[in-house]
């Protein structure tokens, strides 16, 4: 990664949202996104898991600051 220009990225964006739910049924959802989704071929059918390991996974954005952390895909 060495002469990678981490020092241009400066743009920094935060959001702020209150969620009315139940605090574990919304860690457990949130967590959930953050694996991808070709790792459920195995339950799927033939067609779909063909099609999963085609696409893969790939997140458009990541961001891992502490404590947060945010993708996009």
């Amino acid at each position: 990664m060495e002469g990678y220009p981490f020092h241009e990225m400066t743009e920094v964006y935060t959001y702020k949202a209150e969620v009315g739910s139940n605090w574990k049924l919304f860690i457990d959802a949130f967590a959930e996104f953050y694996h991808a989704p070709v790792l459920h071929q195995k339950q799927a059918t033939k067609d779909e898991a063909d099609r999963l390991m085609r696409v893969g996974f790939e997140g458009l954005h990541y961001e891992l600051h502490h404590p947060h952390a945010m993708i996009s895909s």
